[in-house]
């Protein structure tokens, strides 16, 4: 890690330029400006040429940005004023990079910070580290733009189109679904239930006994996607042989063949399906035969869990499998207060947790199983711009303010290691230390000394190089 060191070093290193501004810059300004911009002219807008000493540049930075802009364009000074060519990108040259070699030094002056969005590498490393789960991100979202630069971390070019919203939207659920474990979804149907999609004759009420090629049927929504099976039990089958067929969203899934009476109470047969996660509407059909229903089931198959996902939903939840909370709404509002802080890479307060609890107790009131309605409250968390974007707020104080330690240990952390904090530095930032300076030399030896470090490495100079795509691209045979 030398050589990641000593790069580092040489990055956040402040170049320093000579002072010309008093033996050259000065002469050159007052011999083609001082007719106009004289100090002692009254007509002067621009008293640019008050400035004795390059220290005067960057306390007044609108200011000489507008000279070297003026000057770069060729509008002032006049034609008239046959300002030599040399003489001008001079100027304008030494002016920008005074400004930009003390635009972090400046006590007056902060430069803008566009809000950055996490790019899929920072975004699958941050999931990683949140949830213990490592996931695909190429297979998730489109590749970064890094416009002119190159790079993946420009925040200009960052920007979140409706594709990206619906991609985080899908990717939530992803996680959410490879984490927590739902309990096996299960329906009973009545017949009474039943809706028929063809009415019963005028004046003939629906009941039970249904006619020969009626159509029924149910909604149900389910929660995973996997096989299902649905069971149809009929009473006291007639006489003679008789089927019945099984759709799903208008799809024939099944036929199923009932004997004739045994004699006997209730008679199911069973079709499979496969179900993707949400509604449908299941209906059956009945065949030739006058049949009395007795109820449709919807079961979900039993599908071989790993030990990981069990692992994980126990990391998030604090409870086993098919274990159920004492108080739902507290072991809710207990994983939200583990999840948001390191989410948000910030502390919360109990108005946002309650902003994300309101979700949970909207499919509460559902009756949804307690594992969605928490995978609905964290789903919210996941998509939301405190977790999406690497978000720094001033305090409210007016002025200039100097950053704050949370988005300090945030730039430090998607900076070297593109994830979020680990503990260690959000527990310096709790005890305010982080901006000591000593403090915060030995945290960037520490997490250069971080195999995590990599990530910069392989990610900055591969961009910087365009190596990053050798090992993926097929060279032609040599001949």
């Amino acid at each position: 890690m030398v050589a990641l060191r000593i790069g580092f070093v040489s990055f956040l290193a402040v170049f320093a330029y000579g002072d010309d501004f008093s033996d050259k810059i000065r002469p050159v300004l007052n011999e083609n400006c001082a007719k106009c911009h004289n100090p002692a002219n009254p007509k002067n807008r621009l008293n640019f040429l008050k400035a004795t000493a390059a220290t005067d540049v960057e306390t007044q930075r609108s200011l000489w940005r507008n000279v070297a802009t003026q000057l770069r364009n060729r509008t002032m000074p006049p034609g008239a004023a046959k300002m030599a060519e040399a003489d001008r990108m001079d100027v304008a040259n030494w002016i920008e990079a005074r400004l930009r070699s003390t635009g972090c030094t400046s006590s007056e002056y902060a430069g803008f910070v566009a809000s950055r969005r996490l790019n899929r590498r920072e975004w699958k490393n941050t999931i990683r580290d949140l949830f213990g789960l490592d996931v695909a991100a190429p297979d998730l979202f489109p590749a970064d733009e890094s416009g002119g630069a190159g790079f993946d971390t420009n925040g200009e070019t960052l920007y979140v189109p409706p594709m990206m919203l619906e991609r985080y939207l899908e990717a939530a659920t992803t996680v959410l679904d490879r984490i927590v474990v739902t309990p096996p979804y299960n329906k009973v149907v009545l017949s009474h239930e039943l809706n028929p999609v063809t009415a019963p004759p005028k004046g003939i009420k629906p009941s039970r006994f249904v006619d020969p090629g009626t159509e029924l049927s149910t909604n149900v929504s389910v929660f995973a996607e996997g096989a299902y099976t649905i069971r149809v039990s009929v009473e006291r089958p007639p006489v003679t042989p008789f089927s019945l067929k099984v759709k799903v969203d208008g799809v024939e899934v099944g036929t199923l063949a009932y004997a004739r009476d045994s004699g006997g109470g209730a008679t199911a047969r069973v079709a499979t399906a496969t179900l993707s996660r949400g509604a449908h509407t299941v209906t059956v059909v009945n065949g030739t035969e006058r049949v009395e229903f007795y109820s449709v089931t919807v079961d979900q198959r039993p599908a071989p869990m790993a030990a990981e996902k069990r692992a994980l939903h126990f990391q998030l939840l604090g409870l086993e499998v098919g274990q159920s909370p004492v108080d739902p709404r507290v072991a809710a509002r207990r994983v939200l207060r583990q999840v948001m802080p390191k989410a948000f890479r910030r502390p919360v307060d109990e108005a946002e947790v309650e902003q994300f609890l309101a979700l949970y107790d909207r499919g509460a009131k559902r009756g949804d199983p307690f594992e969605e309605n928490v995978k609905l409250a964290l789903k919210a968390v996941l998509v939301s711009p405190r977790f999406l974007f690497k978000v720094e707020e001033p305090d409210g104080r007016p002025g200039i303010q100097r950053i704050g330690q949370y988005e300090m240990a945030s730039r430090l952390s998607y900076f070297l290691w593109s994830t979020m904090p680990d503990t260690e530095l959000l527990q310096l930032v709790g005890a305010g230390k982080l901006q000591d300076p000593a403090v915060l030399a030995a945290q960037v030896d520490r997490m250069i000394d971080d195999p995590r470090s990599r990530m910069f490495a392989n990610g900055f100079i591969g961009q910087w190089l365009g190596t990053q795509d050798v090992g993926g691209r097929s060279m032609p045979p040599l001949t």
